[in-house]
């Protein structure tokens, strides 16, 4: 194990994980949400801070800083990390590329979908209260 795994952020992350794990668990999706939301940002900190001449640890670094953001419901974040470590593509192996742009394209299609219901139902309620406010008149 390389020094960048040994980073005590990136067992506190681990640890994190486990304690947010154990939260969904529970219920207590809010503990959750602030544990896998740390563990992610201590993955990606990391993620940057290791060589173009590690690809293995950056990869693996990098996905599980994507992964752990969309698990704490940071879809927005995911994919702003995974849009960052893709600008140096020569930095991460061929399958950390791989699995990066698919984690990408998957969690876009979530947060667009999760944006759009969103604006759905915003739209929704605006209409229902301009609908209150002419039958009203």
């Amino acid at each position: 194990m390389n020094r960048w795994m040994r980073d005590p952020r990136v067992e506190h992350a681990e640890a994190d994980i486990f304690f947010a794990e154990r939260a969904e668990r529970g219920g207590d999706a809010d503990t959750a949400r602030r544990r896998y939301l740390a563990a992610a940002e201590a993955f990606a900190a990391v993620s940057l801070s290791v060589p173009a001449d590690h690809p293995n640890t950056r990869s693996d670094l990098a996905i599980a800083a994507v992964a752990t953001f969309a698990r704490g419901g940071a879809y927005r974040r995911a994919v702003d990390h995974a849009l960052r470590v893709l600008a140096e593509a020569n930095a991460l192996t061929k399958a950390g590329r791989a699995e990066l742009l698919r984690l990408l394209r998957e969690y876009e299609q979530v947060g667009d979908a999760r944006a759009e219901g969103a604006t759905n139902r915003g739209r929704a309620l605006r209409d229902e209260v301009r609908a209150r406010f002419r039958s009203a008149a």
